[in-house]
């Protein structure tokens, strides 16, 4: 795993740039034909910037919002120290990830999920749903 890092961070135009260069997690079951907000070809389009990127809506800026607070609980919960970082893959170039938590010393990432009612109780009830599972799969990749 090699770790990339911006000026700005997260969010920074040399951030949005390097998504655009790389087949991030986000995009992963897009590529599986597994999201159900996104087929492939409008993923190609927006790579190729042909078409826009997605503007961010309300349940994504609900997880924005709630990160920081979720991840800060996790830490607590787990003593776990996680620290948001960008990577990518050492074996696959062109795979990258914005992992929501990182901890270095026991090797192992973080994904917070802020999903609406009916997903976390699929979730409580251990019923994950696939385009999770692609993400994550991928983030573990890289």
């Amino acid at each position: 795993m090699k770790i990339i890092e911006f000026e700005g961070g997260q969010g920074s135009d040399s951030w949005l740039i390097w998504r655009k260069s790389r087949i991030t997690a986000t995009s992963a079951s897009t590529l599986m034909g597994n999201s159900p907000w996104k087929q492939p070809i409008d993923l190609y389009n927006e790579m190729l910037g042909i078409t826009p990127p997605q503007e961010q809506n309300a349940a994504m800026a609900r997880g924005s919002a709630l990160e920081p607070e979720a991840r800060d609980l996790f830490i607590k919960e787990t003593g776990l120290e996680m620290i948001p970082i960008c990577c990518e893959s050492s074996e696959h170039y062109f795979m990258g990830a914005s992992l929501d938590g990182f901890n270095a010393d026991n090797n192992c990432i973080l994904e917070i999920k802020s999903p609406n009612e009916k997903t976390h109780i699929m979730a409580c009830e251990g019923h994950i749903p696939v385009y999770y599972r692609d993400q994550i799969m991928h983030q573990l990749i890289c």
